[in-house]
């Protein structure tokens, strides 16, 4: 199991949310919990497209590797959350 990183800004409407890891894996939704929802279910997607391409699998980097190296700025409206996926299990099942 690998713990991505994920960071969700609060939107006036909604709020959107990305993973530091995985350029291009990004999701919105109504509440939070909708959001950590689905960006969970876009980072699940972003892996299997990579498996059946054969790409190379996103590293999970550490939540202070992120701060330290300025990739996230905390602010009022920022929440930060891991979100778990198998990588294994997504890979095996295209490989």
């Amino acid at each position: 199991m690998e713990k991505f990183v994920a960071v969700i800004e609060k939107a006036p409407q909604n709020y959107s949310a990305y993973l530091p890891d995985v350029p291009g894996c990004i999701s919105t939704g109504s509440t939070l919990d909708e959001t950590l929802h689905n960006i969970r279910e876009a980072l699940e997607f972003h892996l299997e497209t990579l498996a059946d391409e054969g790409a190379v699998m996103p590293v999970a980097f550490t939540l202070e590797s992120h701060l330290s190296n300025g990739d996230i700025i905390l602010e009022e409206d920022v929440v930060i959350a891991y979100v778990t996926v198998d990588i294994r299990s997504e890979s095996a099942t295209h490989s």
